[in-house]
C-alpha cells in the first residue's frame, strides 16, 4: 500500500481525497448536515478534489520532473556554443 501511494496515480488519489474531505470539513462548520448529500454538495466536493490534482498532473507530464519515473535524457553530443 505504501508503495502505491508513491506511485503519481497514488498521489492523484491522496490529493484528491484531503481537498474533498477538507471541503467537506468547512461545509460542517457552516451548518451543514453530515449526511446531506445534495447535488450541490457533491459538485462542490467533486470540483475541489479536480482543481487539487491538476498540479499533480502537471508535474506528471513534465518531462524535466523525475518524481513520477520520468527520466531526464543526457544531451547527447551536446556541445555548448562560445561566442
Amino acid at each position: 500500500m505504501n508503495k502505491f501511494f508513491n506511485t503519481a496515480l497514488g498521489s492523484y488519489v491522496k490529493i484528491f481525497l484531503s481537498a474533498v474531505i477538507a471541503v467537506y470539513m468547512a461545509e460542517l462548520s457552516v451548518g451543514h448536515d453530515l449526511f446531506s448529500m445534495d447535488i450541490v454538495m457533491l459538485k462542490k466536493l467533486a470540483s475541489a478534489g479536480v482543481a487539487s490534482v491538476l498540479p499533480v498532473l502537471y508535474n506528471a507530464m513534465n518531462p524535466n520532473d523525475t518524481r513520477y519515473g520520468n527520466k531526464k535524457k543526457p544531451l547527447e553530443n551536446f556541445k555548448p556554443e562560445r561566442n
